[in-house]
């Protein structure tokens, strides 16, 4: 096509993405360019059904009688010995203040088993990062400066030379690497998106919701038990979503939020409840005829816990998915735990097996391979709970509106492609 030779300084790799002017034209395709630099290098490109983007740049071609729009994604391609790789990212250096930073980092300093990463899209985790930029929650080893973020997806820029299960250009789910431009990890860390259908806004909540998937596969939850997913943010929006697949009935959702609980009935909860009502409780009992069997409570809020062994019934099990950092309730132990014989069990990502799944506990990687089917199938959407995608040069303003209020938006990303 003539428009390419005004590419001369495009990076050797690029993601392509194709969409038909007609709805059901979902066809996956394959296009090839050639582009040749000095040293005779091809760049093939894989088109795939993609969402068109704002600041995309579009080129119309023909395909198949059809016209298509065909959008470029540039990745910059760098080698060991290029001169230093700016990173940008984001830092707290004192309660509730946000700041955009960058730094330096020299690409000759990868180790062999080592990837350098690209964020594209890096997701916000409401309720752990507004708890720690606060300052003010009992927090595990808190301490400024603060750098959030640990649920992203990008591509890889450069390889160490013994990594073998990634490549340059590989689309990837980037977990516990911050908001930040670029990232460096350990190549067996790294989860290899194989499906390019796979959006990466969607991708990035990926960490986010093997959360979700954790804190319901503790559970074991048998087929035709009673199911109440506690606290309709991010986690518990995904967890209804995965608990309408394990054949909980009733699934129930409760928040105090009415647009989360008709969010949570469009995605496959039976009834939406508010747990600030007084029969609340009662409702729930109503319901399931005396408590429900197994509870994923998500809120982290010592009342709703106490709440929550309440309305579970006898021999019941409770998850502990939500970080419950401010222990201001007093439980009665013995007439609210031991003696109906409710399970309490703690869903932290910290205590899953790192490699070989078993039932109950599966690891993070084989959790990323559900969440990545279970997203190609449309059987889970992300799509529906992004309420935001933000600059990071917004970040500022993104922080100190978390913590003025009470509900925060459950989906919010940061767009890095163009830093």
């Amino acid at each position: 096509p003539s428009f390419l030779s005004d590419l001369q300084n495009i990076p050797l790799f690029m993601h392509f993405s194709i969409i038909g002017q007609k709805e059901n034209f979902f066809k996956r395709v394959y296009i090839f360019f050639n582009i040749f630099y000095d040293e005779k290098k091809r760049v093939k490109g894989t088109c795939t059904l993609r969402k068109i983007f704002r600041k995309d740049s579009a080129f119309k071609v023909a395909f198949q009688e059809k016209e298509c729009y065909i959008l470029f994604h540039r990745i910059r391609h760098v080698k060991k010995g290029e001169s230093p790789v700016k990173i940008f990212y984001l830092e707290a250096d004192e309660p509730g203040k946000m700041l955009l930073k960058s730094q330096d980092y020299d690409v000759s300093t990868l180790k062999e088993d080592e990837v350098l990463l690209k964020n594209e899209y890096s997701a916000v985790s409401a309720g752990t990062e507004r708890a720690w930029l606060s300052g003010a929650s009992n927090n595990a080893a808190q301490v400024f400066p603060y750098r959030p973020g640990y649920s992203a997806a990008g591509h890889v820029l450069a390889c160490g030379s013994a990594v073998k299960n990634l490549k340059e250009g590989d689309r990837v789910v980037i977990s516990a690497g911050g908001h930040r431009s670029a990232t460096v990890q350990k190549a067996s860390r790294v989860f290899k998106i194989e499906d390019n259908s796979i959006d990466l806004k969607e991708a990035a909540f990926s960490y986010i919701a093997s959360f979700s998937l954790l804190g319901l596969r503790r559970l074991n939850l048998q087929l035709g038990e009673s199911l109440m997913i506690a606290g309709q943010g991010i986690l518990g929006l995904i967890a209804v979503q995965f608990a309408s697949y394990c054949g909980a009935n009733p699934l129930l959702a409760a928040d105090p939020d009415p647009a989360r609980r008709e969010l949570a009935l469009q995605l496959g909860a039976d009834a939406a409840l508010d747990p600030a009502k007084d029969d609340f409780v009662q409702q729930v009992k109503n319901l399931t005829g005396n408590g429900v069997n197994a509870v994923v409570e998500v809120t982290g809020i010592a009342a709703a816990l106490k709440q929550a062994l309440q309305y579970t019934a006898r021999q019941g099990r409770i998850t502990l998915l939500g970080c419950t950092r401010v222990p201001d309730q007093t439980i009665d132990f013995y007439r609210e735990v031991h003696l109906p014989g409710i399970t309490l069990i703690g869903a932290h990502t910290s205590n899953r097996p790192y490699m070989d799944s078993r039932p109950g506990q599966w690891s993070e990687h084989d959790d990323y391979r559900t969440l990545m089917r279970f997203l190609a199938n449309r059987k889970v959407q992300i799509t529906p709970l992004i309420s935001r995608v933000a600059s990071p040069e917004e970040a500022p303003e993104v922080y100190k509106s978390l913590l003025a209020v009470k509900n925060p938006p459950p989906g919010i990303l940061f767009d890095w492609r163009d830093l």
